[in-house]
């Protein structure tokens, strides 16, 4: 369906989804009766939002009517046996001041009296926990999930529970929501991928290890004060639908429907599907509300979300956000596909994606070259430092050491004029290095404007991120590290130089070197 074929549906749809029978008929035969095709496509979205009806049940139906598309999860409705009393301690946990109130249940902020860090206490109450069968079903999801430990990630710490509640002790992130950030205002591009490459990546590493997140959205990831992604709730609307579906002697509904509806795909709208496809089609709805600060599809009511989700293509992102690139508008589209075989087949080749797009926006960030000038620069201040406090050393107690020249009956100009030029020539030759790689990059994206050459460029542009990729360095604590062990090593190179300063300090006057 066009997008001017929407537009001219969306009244109908909404007028024709409280009638039946030939009184819907009737009236989709009156607003196009010259259009066949358009009429059978109404018909079909209406179907689809019938068959959805019929398998939510009225307690699922009630929820979406009384409260907003955003807010509902299909979870079990909160209940009053979930808030926990400010100041009492639960287990080794002191309740400091709710935090607010999510799909699952409503967060606390609270100090571990033991380890005197601060977390957030999820409660979680109600009829349906007081099953056996949905208490262990919940119980061997937070396991899988507590094994999770991911820097975009929030940890899920422990779990409390008794005869009335299940508390959940998660990693406290302080900052706000993603969904908050949007709101502020139009996120930099640069910045807004930035955080959906760290989403995908917390999503990969949970596909990866079998567990499923099934509500992704701005809404459910945190940005931290230094400005990183935390994935919450990670696979607990799963855990929450796996003991809800599994225990039919609770009054609670079957839930059918998980998830918040504009996040959900096709085919859980269908058939309540709960998969990895789910989650990356969730994802691209999250990265064009991160890029665009909308939705891309924003209708006021289930019915005519369904007819959307189901029946039509979001506008590009491009032609919302000034300065996306045409990349990133085929990036979004592919993982919002219908056909959950069209969309990437994994998180991690949507995250490869997103991570080029980032690539073309932001380059020097990003790439492989500019962490190699950086690991330079790091080397570089680790000669330099240690050359400051030799000459200071030097000149203040004005001895000779071993091979080092004599001061004796100079003026003390002359020593800071010495040190001074042990200070330069570093940066001289950092100078010269940074020139050359100037040099080189300038003449290679000249040869680049030459078909053959370019296709060679790019060949070794491959080869150079297989080897990032094998040695982990894209990996951003795996390459800290190899930085910190050049520096380690740069430091002891550093003290093998300064090794007569070093022993002179303990009374010797002439060092001999191998």
């Amino acid at each position: 369906m066009s997008p001017q074929e929407w537009q001219r549906a969306k009244p109908v749809l909404s007028v024709a989804a409280a009638l039946v029978g030939h009184q819907r008929a009737r009236l989709i035969e009156a607003e196009f009766p010259d259009e066949p095709t358009l009429r059978r496509e109404v018909l079909v979205m209406l179907e689809t939002h019938d068959t959805i009806s019929r398998a939510l049940g009225p307690a699922q139906l009630a929820a979406l009517s009384s409260s907003s598309l955003d807010d509902f999860t299909g979870a079990p409705p909160p209940s009053d046996d979930e808030t926990l009393t400010i100041g009492i301690r639960y287990g080794p946990y002191r309740v400091i001041r709710r935090l607010g109130a999510g799909g699952m249940g409503q967060v606390f902020l609270a100090e571990d009296t033991r380890l005197g860090r601060r977390v957030a206490l999820k409660s979680l109450a109600g009829r349906w926990l007081a099953s056996p069968n949905a208490r262990q079903r919940l119980l061997q999801e937070a396991r899988a999930v507590a094994a999770l430990s991911h820097p975009y990630i929030a940890t899920l710490y422990d779990v409390l529970e008794d005869a009335d509640h299940l508390l959940l002790v998660m990693e406290y992130v302080e900052g706000r929501t993603a969904a908050a950030l949007i709101a502020e205002g139009p996120i930099p591009l640069a910045q807004a991928l930035r955080l959906a490459s760290q989403i995908v990546d917390a999503v990969v590493y949970a596909h990866e290890r079998g567990i499923v997140h099934c509500d992704l959205k701005p809404l459910n990831v945190q940005v931290a004060l230094d400005g990183t992604a935390k994935v919450l709730d990670f696979g607990l609307a799963h855990a929450g639908h796996l003991s809800v579906a599994a225990d039919p002697d609770t009054d609670t509904p079957l839930v059918k429907l998980i998830g918040t509806p504009p996040y959900m795909p096709p085919e859980r709208l269908l058939t309540g599907t709960l998969n990895e496809a789910g989650d990356i089609y969730s994802l691209g709805v999250t990265l064009f509300e991160l890029v665009t600060g909308q939705r891309p599809f924003q209708e006021p009511s289930f019915a005519l979300l369904t007819g959307a989700i189901l029946g039509t293509t979001p506008p590009p992102a491009s032609s919302i956000a000034a300065g996306c690139p045409g990349s990133l508008d085929h990036v979004i589209a592919r993982a919002l596909e219908k056909d959950p075989k069209r969309r990437y087949r994994t998180a991690r080749e949507l995250g490869t994606a997103v991570r080029a797009v980032l690539d073309q926006v932001e380059p020097a960030a990003t790439s492989w070259r500019s962490r190699a000038l950086v690991g330079l620069a790091a080397i570089a201040s680790a000669v330099i430092i240690p050359t400051l406090l030799g000459f200071i050393i030097t000149a203040t107690f004005n001895q000779t050491f071993g091979r080092s020249l004599s001061f004796g009956g100079e003026r003390p100009l002359d020593w800071f004029l010495w040190g001074a030029k042990s200070l330069v020539s570093p940066f001289v030759y950092m100078t010269a290095i940074a020139s050359v790689v100037l040099a080189v990059r300038f003449i290679v994206r000249v040869l680049s404007l030459f078909g053959p050459i370019d296709r060679a460029r790019q060949g070794v542009v491959r080869i150079f991120r297989i080897v990032e990729k094998k040695l982990g360095l894209d990996d951003p604590v795996v390459f800290g590290q190899a930085l910190a062990a050049c520096g380690l090593v740069a430091v002891v190179l550093v003290l093998w130089t300064f090794l007569d300063l070093m022993t002179a300090f303990t009374g010797t006057t002439n060092v001999s070197r191998a």
